[in-house]
């Protein structure tokens, strides 16, 4: 982006750079004239590269302007968000098509329109106006009055003071929609609808439901760590064989509209071998205090994950883990889409292969909270709070 906000080289320089930001895309048809524009209008600014998400459990760094055309879709109510937040939740405003997943992601930075579907809406715990001049600077709880009043009936006041209170309504709807129970029984109106949750009645259920909440952001969020959450034996699982990198066109399908993600290279569901998968799994089920049985008709069977046909795979990926979506994104699938060799004209590195590893790991521990989030769900209906008007 250096070269791309400099005078002094040309756009024929930048061309013959093979630079990004000179070809041509939906929205962003004529590159020379915005690039004219932004010369004009701007100068490049350290400060504006961020870390954005793109997909689930899929974070980047971007270049954040809101210069005209500079982005196909620059998202400007966005931008001031950035400053003072790090807390989101990420709703899609409908999820059409057959097959849909959970309902919403927890996010600590902002991120792409198209996250979890067509229309993602970013939603603060905070509401955050920067000092201005004489004015020093703001941070209100993002949360309407009716949401003040069932907080303040539950006995917690004053979520302006105090984040933990302002943060229990929000971890409690991110605890919610990660119940299977609650996911399978709204199914229709999360296609076209945000989710309504049940409010609980009771302020110990309600610091349950968020700690369980708490938990699941910090699986979602791939800018944290997580080690602590995920038992050791889910550490033995998804091991990394074989040593080319490289990223199949497979798993890349392009089209007029742009990049979806292709077949890939899976291979059929398999039985759990007893040499290392088995006692690993077996280990994991015991730390959570899960039945064997439970234990392994959570995750399903396993599947190998292949990078490409020369046996670089990642082993032992449960199924529930593979098939897992998060809106309309089916999670590692779409990362590894935009990893392939087409588009990524490298292979892999370590480090990200490392990455997707975890990603299994992690999502592997949210499929084995299952029952605990369907029970919380399930506490949270029994006399849930009577809601009059408004919302949170």
């Amino acid at each position: 982006m250096k070269d791309y906000y400099d005078p002094r080289i040309s756009w024929e320089e930048l061309c013959e750079s093979d630079h990004g930001m000179t070809k041509a895309k939906s929205l962003y048809e004529n590159p020379r004239g915005v690039r004219e524009n932004v010369l004009q209008r701007d100068a490049y600014d350290d400060s504006s590269i961020i870390r954005w998400a793109v997909f689930p459990m899929d974070v980047r760094y971007a270049y954040a302007t809101c210069t005209t055309s500079v982005w196909n879709s620059p998202r400007p109510d966005l931008q001031p968000l950035r400053f003072g937040n790090d807390k989101f939740l990420v709703f899609p405003a409908s999820m059409s098509g057959k097959e849909v997943g959970f309902p919403v992601i927890f996010s600590s930075v902002i991120g792409s329109y198209h996250l979890m579907a067509s229309q993602t809406m970013f939603f603060p715990f905070f509401d955050y106006a920067p000092s201005a001049g004489i004015l020093s600077e703001q941070k209100t709880a993002n949360l309407s009055d009716e949401a003040r009043n069932w907080l303040s009936e539950l006995g917690f006041c004053d979520p302006d003071t105090d984040d933990d209170v302002a943060a229990l309504p929000w971890f409690h709807v991110l605890a919610i929609c990660y119940s299977r129970r609650y996911v399978d029984g709204n199914v229709e109106m999360l296609k076209v609808d945000y989710p309504k949750i049940p409010l609980p009645s009771s302020g110990d259920q309600l610091v349950k439901s968020s700690e369980l909440g708490k938990s699941v952001a910090a699986l979602l969020n791939v800018e944290q760590a997580a080690h602590d959450l995920i038992p050791e034996g889910i550490k033995k699982l998804a091991g990394v064989f074989g040593d080319d990198y490289r990223v199949s066109k497979k798993w890349t399908k392009i089209t007029a509209k742009g990049v979806n993600p292709g077949k890939g290279i899976v291979s059929l569901p398999r039985d759990w071998n007893d040499e290392t998968e088995t006692p690993a799994l077996q280990e994991a089920f015991a730390s959570l205090e899960i039945e064997e049985e439970r234990g392994f008709e959570l995750l399903g069977k396993a599947h190998d994950v292949y990078l490409n046909d020369n046996c670089c795979y990642w082993k032992g990926v449960p199924e529930a883990v593979w098939k897992c979506r998060i809106g309309t994104r089916q999670v590692i699938r779409k990362w590894m889409s935009y990893r392939s060799e087409t588009l990524l004209h490298r292979d892999l590195d370590v480090d990200e292969a490392k990455h997707v590893r975890e990603m299994i790991w992690r999502l592997t521990t949210l499929c084995l909270m299952t029952d605990r989030l369907d029970a919380n769900y399930e506490a949270s209906c029994e006399g849930a709070y009577q809601w009059h008007t408004g919302s949170l």
